[in-house]
């Protein structure tokens, strides 16, 4: 049964939107229990504990994909939501590694939502004009910026202190 239960967190959490993840989180743990090894669990884990979006899951989910990566180093699926995870903890200290990561998963995917993630990194770490040459790619390859594209070039806008663009780019995100 925990066999089962571990299969089915690893497809649940491979989805686009987790739409429970307390139950990926319940599954998740019991599995472990079985598997303690296997980091694709504590990415699941991780991912779960991410989607939870209470004020100390950021930082919980990048305890578990850290105990992942002890695992497997080289499993590339580890990167995209450990820098989302990064960056929402607030902690200056995983900004840092978070914008290695980023870096790392940009080169590896090189897609709109991995460039994007990587200027929120350079935000956060002080790059303000790698993250505007980011940027600046990003809006010339993507026909529908999200708002999130909008709310970071608002950022990279006011530490550049433009505070006229940085709230027309923040009235866009909005």
């Amino acid at each position: 049964i925990l066999s089962a239960k571990a299969g089915l967190a690893l497809a649940m959490a491979e989805q686009e939107t987790i739409s429970n993840p307390l139950y990926i989180r319940e599954l998740a743990q019991r599995a472990l229990t079985l598997y303690p090894a296997n980091a694709r669990l504590y990415l699941a884990l991780g991912k779960a504990m991410l989607a939870e979006n209470k004020p100390e899951s950021a930082e919980l989910a990048c305890r578990q994909f850290d105990r992942g990566r002890l695992f497997d180093r080289n499993d590339v699926d580890f990167t995209e939501p450990y820098v989302r995870a990064a960056l929402s903890t607030g902690y200056p200290f995983r900004f840092e590694v978070a914008h290695g990561a980023a870096r790392t998963a940009y080169k590896i995917k090189n897609t709109a939502t991995t460039e994007l993630l990587w200027a929120r990194a350079c935000l956060e770490t002080g790059r303000i004009r790698k993250g505007i040459a980011l940027m600046n790619q990003y809006f010339a390859r993507s026909p529908q910026p999200s708002a999130e594209a909008y709310k970071v070039t608002s950022g990279l806008a006011k530490q550049l202190g433009d505070k006229a663009a940085a709230e027309r780019y923040l009235a866009m995100a909005k």
